[in-house]
């Protein structure tokens, strides 16, 4: 066997794959990577796969380890996995988020993998997202902190606050509020979308909104974000000067939305549900909820893209409680490593839902702030950037100390 000294062998890597299943798998079938390794490590839906040939053996251990360690992984020759054979090709698997780590890392292992470091960054330059969220002009850097939204229901019958901000007044009071509490983005909701509401007209979603942006716009540098599935309102809303449309249906009517948040070079969050709020619950079938809602919801944010929206500006939410049961949202943020390996910003929104009372027994959903805090330091510690909250000042301190282990 060759000592795996670094002028043994070609440090050089290549993306093969970036959000490309068919073309990530057909590069691990090349390297002679076990059916069972394969599907192990599609299954993990990591976004960015990066080809290294020819790596001596001691060398592709070292490198799967690493990869491993920053929750990623790397495909290698079946004999290989088994100690047998000199040298493998490799496919790195691991997502824009994780891609720096592996790389400090790689460069403090010996036997060329300083020099592989390098290669892998020039590698991907320029192919993987911005590491900043663009809002029309608000820049969010992703990565340092996680952000919060507060919420701001002008509606008279959401589940949790229906009714309590139902005044212009109210409203404006309350954001204020969680601005002073540490919120960085208001999302402002005029129609509730709690399981079996009925839907509001535009007309009507659009006057509960429309002057709360305005005083925001005017009076606040939050971001403003508007909770609508109606391109009437948003295209109002966004006339007004809102940063972000945060569209709960995840363009079930169509790509229009999008193109108005691309005109605008507003940020556009895009969230999995079927069905609409009415029915969602009928819709509540997966083989796997984690697989299924990735591919649903890279589907729709496929739809934004091609309707012009940067990916930089793009935000993904797996849809916490709409169209999944309590089981299915356990096991979903129980591995949503896997969505925030889609390689775009992601949302969470746990504050005050029913499957934290399934869990605590809690029926007021008022009384679940616990509970909620728990349920989102576990996304932010696997991957949310930003949480969407009732309680801005306890979610803010509990952001702070999650960040803290995290970053």
């Amino acid at each position: 066997m060759d000592t795996p000294k670094s002028a043994h062998w070609s440090d050089s890597a290549r993306l093969v794959a970036y959000r490309n299943a068919l073309e990530t798998a057909r590069n691990i079938e090349q390297t002679g990577c076990s059916r069972a390794g394969l599907e192990i490590m599609m299954a993990k839906g990591l976004p960015l796969a990066i080809r290294v040939d020819k790596v001596p053996l001691r060398s592709a251990i070292l490198i799967k380890q690493e990869a491993i360690s920053t929750g990623g992984d790397a495909a290698y020759s079946a004999d290989v996995a088994a100690l047998r054979g000199e040298r493998t090709d490799i496919v790195l698997l691991t997502s824009p988020r994780s891609l720096q780590a592996l790389a400090a890392k790689l460069e403090r292992q010996p036997f060329g993998l300083k020099r592989l470091a390098s290669a892998i960054k020039s590698a991907t330059e320029g192919h993987i997202l911005s590491q900043t969220l663009s809002a029309r002009g608000k820049s969010l850097p992703l990565g340092g902190r996680t952000y919060i939204m507060g919420i701001l229901n002008a509606t008279p019958d959401s589940f949790s606050d229906g009714g309590s901000y139902f005044t212009e007044k109210d409203a404006i009071a309350h954001a204020e509020r969680m601005l002073a509490e540490g919120a960085d983005i208001i999302d402002i909701g005029g129609e509730s979308t709690r399981p079996g509401s009925a839907p509001v007209p535009a007309e009507e979603e659009r006057r509960r909104v429309l002057g709360i942006v305005r005083h925001l716009i005017a009076n606040s540098d939050a971001v403003v974000s508007v909770d609508t599935m109606k391109p009437e309102v948003a295209d109002a809303c966004l006339e007004a000067g809102a940063h972000m449309i945060n569209d709960v249906s995840g363009l079930a009517a169509g790509p229009r939305i999008a193109s108005l948040c691309a005109s605008a070079k507003a940020a556009l969050v895009v969230m999995h549900m079927r069905g609409t709020p009415s029915d969602m619950m009928l819709h509540t079938e997966y083989g796997d909820v984690v697989k299924d809602v990735i591919a649903e919801l890279s589907a729709r944010m496929e739809l934004a893209a091609s309707a012009g929206v940067p990916e930089g500006s793009l935000v993904a939410d797996p849809g916490f409680g709409f169209s999944k049961d309590a089981a299915q949202n356990i096991e979903l943020l129980s591995r949503l490593r896997e969505v925030s390996n889609m390689g775009y910003a992601l949302l969470v929104g746990l504050s005050r839902k029913s499957t934290i009372g399934r869990i605590t027994g809690v029926q007021d959903a008022k009384a679940r702030v616990p509970g909620s805090l728990a349920a989102m330091t576990a996304a932010i510690m696997k991957g949310a950037d930003i949480v969407r909250v009732h309680d801005v000042a306890e979610s803010a301190q509990a952001a702070k100390v999650a960040d803290a282990l995290r970053y």
